[in-house]
């Protein structure tokens, strides 16, 4: 997606428009297809009946059927512009699958779970059912309206923005062992955070002691009625502790701690770590009718695939490259000043008696002045960081003082490090470090470090310029632990930082957690060990002159049992390992970026991009691959774009560069995309 691809694209509305159609309309005669996946857990053998919703009421339409082995359903029916409610009904010869055990098990007859469209004039093969349509389908039935083209379109759009994904378009799945999306995966660890909740109270639920299911439903139900305000819709429970965002952060926070009712290699023991990634948010605003509409049409899928990711897109372009000058030079040349700094001081000092002991004679020290603790040290280095005099062109001088003190049978101490750099007249940066430590002693199988201060202070080395950019940690600590003396170890930091710079850029975050794993590398000698990071959860706000830039949050993994990060990934050498990115910039517009790398193909990423701006999301999956490891990974596949409405599209590039590809509505195409123009509703709009 290149920023041709990017561009504008106007507003669509034509007779394809969902949002044009609604409330009492009549119907057509041809039939369409209607089909789908119940679950909580997969419910197989379940009667699932359509109704037409005809000012107000609901009409059955079609023959009843039921639900496959895995969940599936599909239905025949006349179209309609009216909306269409489905029902599935759980009978006696109903097996719902356990998310705990991996089991069917018997399902309570008369447990019911809907799923809603707003109108059905073509074919919509995925319209899914679970305890999360079940409850947008309350909440419209519930509002002071009933049921109409508006509530439902309401009631979805309040639940999507609580839950984060479009429940009615995500497919359940019950093989934990299958690859999923990123919706999938929230959708399934939502689902056996309800299973679990519903295991551990059924004995309390007279409705149904068999699985608890039917008293999880009625609570959710309870707290998804809506309410209008001003012709607005909203949830009609309050936030906060009486809210849906506390139930469900609840059931969650259950799941992640579960320890004895989950069977190993089940959904729920595969997802209970993935808890976190479920971001419930406490939905408190009302939204108006036109905007729910708004948001299930092909106007609101077309602008959100071009103004949403093309808007984040240009705002990061040109705030990080008018930053970028500013930032390289710091972070790439500035930051291991301070770690060389400390490094050269540590190698040529010794700890007596609890005392730091540094040699004068023929080293970088020299006594302090009177009255000051430690030593102070004077040498050059090249732009390599290697010692020269300071008759070498280019050389670098570090000046300072150190002062340090131990117990060594207590295997504590302090560090406190004050030294600038120069070349000639010319101030280079400044360097301030203090530190303590604990478990500090030979052979000691775990220590720690705590960092009071690391502040370095990096000048603009233009001519007379007074320009300056500072980076500050306090608060952070390192810790480590190995099982065996020389064996290898693992190292936790956590790291408060701040970074400004006298034009304006700010940059506040913290190392939530950075977990290292050392891994005996032989190289350059027999036994020798190194430390590669295995996980690792930061976040981030940055500011620069221009503007906000963006908040970030980032959290990743990877194992390196059998992998080799020094070397190139191969078929030989396989990557294993999964990330996530979120950011937010000030304009309403978020991108969460998750992605993930298997052993099985190690020259391929599979990619989701959700961007979200103002009331629309939209999502982007597919997959980059290289046919070399020294090769940029580029899309290998058609990437597949979704939105919170009915339309889709896929999305492919010609050697040319140009986006080429096809939109759907449901199973039917309405549109298509020839060297990057797109042609639907019978308007015809650029991306380049």
């Amino acid at each position: 997606m290149k920023n041709k691809f990017l561009v504008t694209v106007a507003a669509l509305c034509g007779a394809v428009l969902t949002a044009c159609g609604g409330g009492g309309g009549s119907s057509s005669v041809s039939d369409v297809t209607l089909g789908g996946t119940f679950a909580k857990g997969i419910y197989k053998a379940a009667k699932v009946q359509a109704y037409e919703v005809v000012s107000g009421s609901l009409v059955a339409i079609g023959s009843e059927s039921t639900t496959g082995d895995s969940g599936e359903y599909t239905l025949t029916l006349k179209s309609t512009s009216n909306p269409v409610v489905v029902v599935m009904t759980t009978v006696a010869n109903t097996k719902m699958l356990n998310e705990l055990t991996g089991t069917f098990d018997d399902a309570t007859p008369g447990t019911i779970i809907r799923t809603m469209l707003g109108e059905l004039t073509t074919s919509m093969p995925e319209v899914h059912g679970n305890p999360l349509t079940e409850m947008a389908v309350a909440g419209a039935q519930s509002s002071p309206t009933g049921l109409t083209a508006t509530s439902i379109a309401s009631s979805k759009a309040l639940v999507q923005d609580l839950v984060g994904i479009d429940p009615f378009a995500t497919k359940p799945i019950a093989d934990p062992t299958v690859a999923m999306t990123a919706s999938q995966e929230k959708l399934m660890t939502v689902m056996s955070a309800l299973m679990l909740d519903a295991d551990k109270n059924k004995l309390a639920c007279t409705e149904d002691r068999i699985t608890g299911v039917a008293c999880v439903l009625k609570e959710l139900n309870a707290k998804a009625k809506l309410t209008t305000v001003g012709g607005e819709f909203k949830f009609d429970t309050a936030p906060g502790s009486n809210g849906l965002k506390t139930i469900l952060d609840s059931k969650l926070t259950d799941l992640a701690n579960e320890t004895t009712r989950l069977l190993p290699n089940s959904m729920a023991a595969k997802l209970k770590s993935k808890t976190g990634a479920v971001n419930v948010v406490d939905v408190t605003t009302a939204i108006s009718p036109t905007n729910a509409l708004y948001r299930q049409g092909l106007d609101s899928f077309l602008q959100a695939m071009r103004g949403g990711f093309n808007k984040a897109e240009t705002a990061l372009r040109d705030r990080a490259n008018d930053a970028k000058s500013r930032l390289d030079n710091f972070i790439f040349e500035h930051i291991d000043d301070g770690l060389k700094v400390l490094g050269d001081a540590m190698d040529a000092c010794t700890e007596t008696g609890g005392t730091l002991t540094c040699a004068t004679t023929g080293s970088i020290f020299s006594a302090a002045d009177a009255g000051v603790a430690g030593y102070k040290f004077d040498y050059y280095v090249d732009s390599n960081g290697s010692a020269v005099t300071s008759s070498t062109a280019k050389a670098y001088r570090f000046q300072g003082t150190v002062a340090a003190s131990a117990n060594t049978q207590a295997g504590t101490g302090s560090v406190t490090i004050n030294a600038y750099k120069t070349l000639g007249s010319q101030k280079i940066s400044d360097i301030s470090i203090s530190f303590t430590g604990s478990g500090i002693k030979q052979n000691s199988l775990s220590g720690s470090v705590t960092l009071s201060k690391m502040s370095v202070k990096a000048y603009d080395q233009a001519l007379n310029s007074s320009k300056w950019a500072q980076i500050s940690l306090s608060g952070a600590s390192l810790s480590g632990e190995r099982q065996s003396v020389g064996g290898t170890g693992t190292m936790t930091l956590i790291a408060p930082l701040t970074f400004t710079t006298s034009d304006g850029d700010l940059f506040s975050g913290k190392i939530n957690k950075l977990v290292a794993k050392e891994k005996v590398t032989d190289f350059p000698n027999t036994g020798d060990k190194k430390a590669y990071p295995v996980s690792v959860d930061l976040s981030l706000d940055v500011a620069v002159k221009e503007g906000a830039l963006l908040g970030l949050s980032v959290t990743g993994s990877q194992n390196i049992d059998a992998y080799d990060p020094d070397s190139p990934s191969s078929d030989s050498n396989k990557p294993n390992g999964t990330f996530a990115v979120t950011f937010k910039l000030a304009d309403n517009v978020s991108v969460a970026l998750t992605g993930t790398k298997a052993s099985a193909t190690p020259k391929e990423t599979a990619y989701t991009v959700k961007v979200t701006s103002n009331e629309t999301w939209i999502i982007f999956e597919g997959k980059t691959s290289r046919a070399n490891y020294y090769e940029r990974e580029v899309n290998s596949d058609d990437i597949t774009v979704s939105s919170s409405g009915v339309y889709t599209a896929k999305l492919s590039k010609n050697n040319a560069g140009e986006v080429m590809g096809k939109i759907f509505k449901g199973a039917d195409q309405i549109g298509d995309v020839t060297n990057g123009i797109v042609r639907a509703g019978n308007r015809e709009i650029s991306l380049r």
